[in-house]
Parts: C-alpha cells; structure tokens; sequence
C-alpha cells in the first residue's frame, strides 16, 4: 500500500485449520460414494397411447385394439357418455332423435376399460350429463373405484391429473367445448371442465404454464373440432398454437368423430382429430407418442384410421 500505511493482517482463529481440514476430509469421504453421471445413458422415456371417443355399450374390444393400448405405459381415452344404473335424461321434445343421443352403460364398463390397459379417462365432453347429475357422479365414482384416473369432471375438473410412470411425471388436462343437446351450457360448465373453443386458451394456459414446471411432459385433451370435418379449423389451430406456447408438449382433439392427422411442433406434437375410439364392433385409430423431458420423441398410428365420419 502507497504512503507507507500499514497492511492489517486477520489473526487465524483458533483451530481454524483442524476445522477445515475436518470439513474437507468428511466431503471427500462423502463423494467416494457418488457415481458420476454417465454421458452414454438413455434418457427415460413414456409411451402414451390416445384413443377418441369410446362409447360406453363398446365392449367387447376388439384384441388389436386391446394389445396397442396395453404396449404403452399411459392410455388415455374420452368416454363418451355415463357408466350408471341412473336412466338417461329425457330428450326435449322439439328435438329430433338425430340431434339428441343419449350414451349410458353398465357400471361394469369401467372393469372393461381397466382390462383394456386404460389408465386415464376423460369426462369432459357433450355426453357427460346424459343421465344428469347423478348420473355423472356415479360415473366418477365407478371409474375411480376401478382404480382409474378421472379428468375433465368431479372436483376441480380444470386442473392437470398427474400420472408417473417410467421415472416421468405428466400432467393430463381434459377439456369439453361441444355444446349438448337438450342439456344448458352452464350445467356443464359447473360439473365439468367446459368452454367454448375459442375461450379455452386464455381459460387454461396459465394453469398449463404452471404443469410445465413442476412435470417433465403436459398432455391437453380436448374434446371439440367440426364434426366430419375433414382438417381442424382455424379456431383449433389458434388454440393448440396458444397451448404449446403455454408449455404442452402434447395436444390431442377428439369428437369430430374422423381422423385429421398430426404434425410436429417444435418439440411438441398436436393431433388434430383422432375420430372414435371405439364403437360397438368397429375399433378406431390409435396415436402413440413417446415423450422424453425434452419434448416427443416419436408418434405413430397403430390401426387404420377412419376416412369418414363414424356411424
């Protein structure tokens, strides 16, 4: 130091150095134990199967379409109407029969489904209050019963269920913006997750921008699109685009009732229609993803998909 000043030196404190020298020994004790991570290891993966609309009077399923769902580690479907011993609910009377289906099934449908390999099931759709209140209620409480994952219905019906499966954790939202028939919107807005097309995107991305920090992968299921349209329209482009800029990594619609292909995203996918699942006799087309932290990996369709609308 110029101008002679002195240089004030810090006295050691007593038994310092046998402290550090303690310290360090007990962590090169601690890291003899750990295993360096190996650059050449796999990275885990989950292989996700979706199937559409799976119509409660389905069953038996044919053994193809069985086999696909149980190769994969999560199976996901939408549910298209109640699993209850509640009849269904009268249809208006100024209402043709076309314009206003009712799908109810047994109870033990729900045995079928886990048989199946079906893991996550979504209630989120037009159909869900075909046998009213109760009947939806039941239908929650016999799919949980069977050890499946309800989304899209019961209580807080707008938030992600989570699955974990292969070392991965993703996040599954379902949501329905098909009006029904002979049943008011705002029923189903209360029971479950439901919106009109265009409004679901500024409904649902801050809770998928949530997910997507705290799982490694997040999955939309939406039940909307045209109905026999043969592309998505723009309402459903604009929607899945808002979506994987939230955090999804995977977009899936069902309900249009034919298969409208998928595409690529960056390192996100988006099925644009997925047709039926399965009706009674005629199993439908099946996506499988392969999805890593990273994005997806892979996506595939496993049965022929359907070149018109489902009857």
């Amino acid at each position: 130091m110029s101008g002679g000043g002195a240089v004030a030196r810090v006295a050691p404190r007593p038994g310092g150095d046998a402290r550090r020298g303690a310290v360090a020994l007990l962590l090169l004790i601690a890291g003899c134990g750990a295993r360096p991570p190996d650059p050449t290891a796999t990275p885990p993966t989950l292989t996700v199967a979706l199937a559409g609309d799976v119509f409660p009077d389905a069953a038996p399923f044919d053994p193809a379409w069985i086999r696909t769902l149980r190769a994969a580690e999560v199976a996901v479907i939408n549910l298209e109407g109640a699993l209850t011993t509640t009849p269904p609910v009268p249809c208006p009377p100024h209402l043709a029969r076309a314009q206003c289906v009712r799908f109810v099934g047994p109870t033990t449908f729900a045995h079928a489904l886990v048989a199946a390999g079906v893991g996550v099931v979504g209630l989120a759709n037009n159909h869900s209050l075909d046998a009213g209140a109760v009947g939806l209620t039941e239908t929650i409480e016999t799919l949980t019963a069977a050890g499946l994952t309800v989304a899209g219905a019961g209580p807080a019906p707008w938030s992600a269920r989570t699955v974990e499966r292969a070392g991965l954790r993703l996040a599954v939202f379902t949501v329905g913006t098909v009006r029904a028939h002979g049943v008011p919107v705002r029923a189903l807005e209360e029971r479950t997750a439901h919106a009109p097309l265009d409004a679901v995107a500024e409904r649902l991305a801050p809770a998928v921008r949530a997910a997507a920090t705290t799982h490694d992968a997040v999955l939309v299921w939406i039940h909307g699109g045209r109905e026999g349209a043969a592309a998505p329209s723009g309402a459903q482009r604009h929607l899945a685009d808002g979506l994987i800029a939230a955090g999804a990594t995977l977009v899936a619609f069902h309900g249009a009732h034919v298969w409208q292909g998928f595409e690529r995203r960056g390192a996100a996918l988006v099925a644009w229609n997925l047709g039926d699942g399965h009706r009674p006799g005629r199993p439908g087309p099946i996506l499988t993803v392969t999805l890593s932290r990273t994005g997806v990996v892979a996506a595939r369709t496993d049965l022929e998909p359907d070149d018109g609308v489902s009857r």
